[in-house]
């Protein structure tokens, strides 16, 4: 096994999402958390291990295609991705549960899981980055 790499403040997990639902909304990345703002709802993201990095000096997560494909993906940017949700609503998992029920590749912290969870799938990641108007 190679060194630990650091995987800053993403929630990585040794499981990858389906590929036959997308979610869409605006990447929000702060000290602690990386998550998917849709319309107002807060969405936790689990990244898949063998795809995703975490660039520090950028502040960017740094997801891999299936085609090789390098993705950077900032915070505000709008984006599409691949996978399948899950909820407290729908499998009654708490917090705690949720937490316990994945193999975590990196330490999560435990605020930082909303409601709603989304596991990245292997196709590509689609961002947007936010344009600023003409001054």
């Amino acid at each position: 096994m190679g060194p630990r790499r650091s995987l800053g403040t993403l929630a990585v997990a040794d499981v990858t999402g389906g590929d036959e639902a997308l979610a869409h909304g605006t990447i929000q990345i702060d000290d602690s958390c990386v998550l998917l703002d849709e319309q107002g709802e807060l969405t936790l993201l689990v990244w898949p291990q063998s795809r995703t990095e975490w660039d520090a000096a950028a502040g960017v997560v740094v997801f891999t295609t299936t085609t090789g494909a390098r993705v950077e993906v900032h915070h505000v940017d709008l984006v599409t991705l691949v996978g399948e949700g899950s909820s407290e609503a729908e499998d009654g998992f708490t917090a705690d549960q949720f937490l316990d029920s994945v193999s975590w590749v990196s330490e999560l912290d435990p605020g930082c899981v909303p409601e709603s969870r989304w596991f990245v799938g292997l196709a590509p990641v689609y961002p947007t980055r936010p344009t600023v108007p003409a001054g």
